[in-house]
């Protein structure tokens, strides 16, 4: 299964990358690395095509994580503070816009960047066509995986508060029948 999520995580940090700015200071990690080894894995899946724009992609990709990597030492000096795993502040979506950044980043550059594909694989190239589509899907499916873990943390989070709450609740029965109404001392 971590295979499997890597494998998603590899695809979409590869479109990630060019659609977003302000990425935390540990998101390209191991995701980033595996892009290196995805994307000629994709051109030797389907070897009658020519793999010249997905080298072009591979080569624009290092570039993206290296301005990426610059943009998180810039926003370190000027102080500004994100979360390390932060996968970036969508470009294409404007302050004006009334949608959440989760909501923008599940339903409008997915379906963007697949529809940029297909057309590519259409007119284009058609292996960096299926590739971006593939990574487009990824990209929707790593955003609703994101959102489900935030929600189940949510869940543990209020979990935990209720415990604990029960937890105070049985302390603070106990220590009234252990010592009365006054829990520091006798009742003199």
């Amino acid at each position: 299964m971590n295979l499997a999520l890597l494998v998603i995580a590899a695809y979409a940090t590869s479109l990630e990358v060019f659609l977003r700015r302000g990425m935390g200071s540990r998101y390209l990690g191991w995701q980033a690395v595996g892009v290196l080894i995805l994307v000629p894995l994709h051109a030797y899946a389907l070897p009658r095509d020519r793999a010249d724009g997905l080298t072009l992609f591979l080569v624009a990709y290092l570039v993206a994580c290296v301005v990426q990597r610059l943009g998180m030492l810039w926003n370190h000096w000027r102080g500004m503070t994100v979360h390390s795993r932060y996968s970036g502040y969508p470009w294409l979506l404007e302050s004006h816009v009334r949608m959440s950044e989760t909501t923008f980043k599940t339903w409008i550059e997915p379906p963007f960047v697949a529809l940029c594909a297909w057309g590519m694989q259409l007119y284009v190239d058609r292996l960096l066509g299926t590739y971006l589509l593939l990574a487009a899907c990824a990209l929707h499916l790593q955003c609703r995986l994101w959102t489900q873990q935030e929600h189940n943390q949510q869940l543990d989070l209020r979990d935990g508060w209720i415990e604990q709450h029960i937890r105070a609740s049985r302390f603070r029965a106990e220590q009234e029948h252990r010592h009365g109404r006054w829990p520091h001392g006798s009742h003199t």
